[in-house]
């Protein structure tokens, strides 16, 4: 049975081997390579808390001392419209838009000292089509590619769609601390380095990106309807490139090619369109 493992770094997806029962390995320069552990919390619902100020569909949550957490909409206890978090007074936290308690379009989170942390892009409508798909019993042909994951592996299907793999490399909080109140979660954003989003499910469509905190970027590629697709690459903090190699449909395709910290190239893994490891070239040293 084909399963997708979730790796550190660039967060890769691969299909195992069928044939052979293998799983496909792929080594990463900057990072260890084993397994990611991520704390799915996909039954868990996030609720707003009653007592916060609300002047017609405004939602505002303040703190002791009178400067605004956080500020939204909200339509039948729903998360509706903008959203923005803050540090403190002019420092955002975080911002988007939701639509009905999902992130709808681009999502970004900034470090305390108001670099950019963090850039998502999700799309509401898609992740309904996409539960909607996985969720059809008549046998017709589909459409998107975590439907075939779903058929694989429901879990890894359903976790690709949560708030804890979207930051699966910020959320750090233990499994026995789960975290509902909308409030106290914002509350521990503005006051821990971890980032426990405002929301449990998403779906990624478009632009990903992450930050170091000297401002440079550390990784970037684009998701199409959940899954990895297109160019993807990876730096080091002084901004060389660490990795660099495309995606098909969640899948690694072609050449991926991999650099020590000075830039030199080390080797190159060569993948198939189905996403399955050919061969690696190494450098000579």
């Amino acid at each position: 049975m084909n399963k997708y493992l979730l790796i550190t770094g660039l967060g890769l997806l691969f299909l195992s081997n069928a044939l052979a029962q293998q799983k496909a390995s792929y080594t990463i320069p900057r990072t260890i390579p084993v397994p990611a552990i991520f704390t799915t919390r996909m039954a868990q619902k996030i609720h707003i808390d009653p007592a916060l100020s609300r002047e017609g569909d405004r939602l505002l949550a303040q703190k002791e001392n009178g400067d605004t957490l956080f500020i939204g909409g909200v339509k039948r206890d729903k998360l509706q419209g903008d959203w923005q978090s803050y540090y403190r007074p002019g420092q955002l936290l975080d911002s988007g838009r939701f639509q009905k308690s999902i992130p709808d379009g681009e999502w970004k989170t900034w470090y305390p000292d108001g670099k950019l942390r963090t850039i998502r892009t999700y799309s509401a409508t898609k992740l309904a089509y996409v539960k909607n798909e996985i969720q059809r019993k008549d046998g017709r042909r589909t459409f998107y590619a975590l439907t075939g994951i779903a058929k694989q592996d429901m879990a890894a299907a359903m976790q690709l769609m949560t708030a804890s793999y979207s930051y699966h490399a910020l959320d750090i909080m233990p499994v026995s601390q789960p975290v509902s109140s909308l409030e106290k979660r914002v509350q521990q954003n503005a006051s821990q380095h971890s980032y426990l989003a405002p929301f449990t499910e998403c779906l990624h469509h478009g632009l990903y990106m992450n930050f170091f905190r000297n401002g440079s970027v550390s990784d970037s590629g684009y998701y199409k309807n959940g899954v990895r697709d297109g160019l993807w690459k990876e730096w080091n903090a002084d901004a060389t490139v660490l990795a660099t190699g495309a995606y098909k449909q969640g899948r690694p395709s072609g050449d991926w090619k991999f650099y020590n910290p000075q830039g030199k190239l080390l080797y190159i893994q060569l993948y198939s369109e189905t996403g399955k490891l050919k061969g690696t070239v190494k450098m000579s040293s």
